[in-house]
C-alpha cells in the first residue's frame, strides 16, 4: 500500500459518546482513495480536545453548493456525490 497513489483523502475528527472528565473523546482518521477509485483507511490517532470542531460532510457540501449560483447546484452536487 505504500507505493500506491492517493488520489483523494479525508481527514476528519470522529466522537464518539464516551467522556474523559469534562472533555469529549474523539479519533483523528484519513481515508483515502486511489487512482483505481478504492478507498482505503489509512491513519487512526487519538483526537485532542483543542481540536477545532468542523460541520459534517452534509452540511460542508451545502454551504458550498449555497455560494453557487441555483442553476450549477445541481451539477455541482452531483460531481461532489462522485467523489
Amino acid at each position: 500500500m505504500g507505493h500506491e497513489r492517493w488520489v483523494y483523502l479525508w481527514a476528519d475528527g470522529v466522537y464518539s459518546g464516551l467522556r474523559a472528565e469534562d472533555e469529549r473523546l474523539s479519533a483523528l482518521v484519513v481515508i483515502g482513495v486511489n487512482e483505481r477509485s478504492q478507498k482505503r483507511f489509512l491513519a487512526l490517532k487519538e483526537g485532542y480536545p483543542a481540536t477545532r470542531h468542523q460541520r459534517c460532510q452534509v452540511h460542508k457540501i451545502a454551504n458550498v453548493l449555497n455560494y453557487l449560483p441555483t442553476a450549477v447546484q445541481p451539477k455541482a452536487e452531483q460531481a461532489i456525490a462522485q467523489i
